[in-house]
């Protein structure tokens, strides 16, 4: 039976700054998928937030569903160095959790800079729905 799943995934981060304003950004991010039951899992969301000229988030969602319920493994990250485009990972979170057929789960991700200063952060709040396709 195939199942849509819906994600909608709210970001914010903070670049802090020793000399002058910290600098700040926000976004909504969304995405549709369909699954098939019995897949392996697959890349289902990928969000990214951009700021302050030095820092970038992104998530990285994988599912797979089986028996109608979404299971969900990824990673929130946080980049910061020079420029938005950095491969400098200075944090990362864990997430793996499911989505029962029919329903909706919200989680959140809050990733400090571990590397340099813990005042930088990305938090994501992700809302995901698993519903039947009629």
């Amino acid at each position: 039976m195939t199942r849509r799943i819906t994600t909608v995934a709210a970001v914010h981060g903070m670049d802090y700054e020793n000399i002058g304003t910290n600098e700040r950004s926000s976004a909504i991010r969304n995405g549709v998928e369909f699954f098939q039951e019995g897949e392996g899992y697959r890349r289902f969301f990928d969000g990214e937030l951009r700021w302050g000229g030095e820092c970038r988030g992104e998530i990285h969602l994988d599912g797979r569903v089986q028996n109608s319920e979404l299971f969900v493994q990824g990673t929130a990250l946080l980049y910061e160095a020079d420029s938005e485009d950095n491969w400098d990972l200075d944090g990362s979170q864990p997430l793996q959790f499911s989505v029962p057929k029919g329903a909706t789960v919200q989680r959140s991700a809050h990733v400090t800079n571990t590397d340099e200063d813990a005042e930088d952060y990305v938090h994501w709040d992700v809302t995901i729905s698993n519903n039947i396709v009629e």
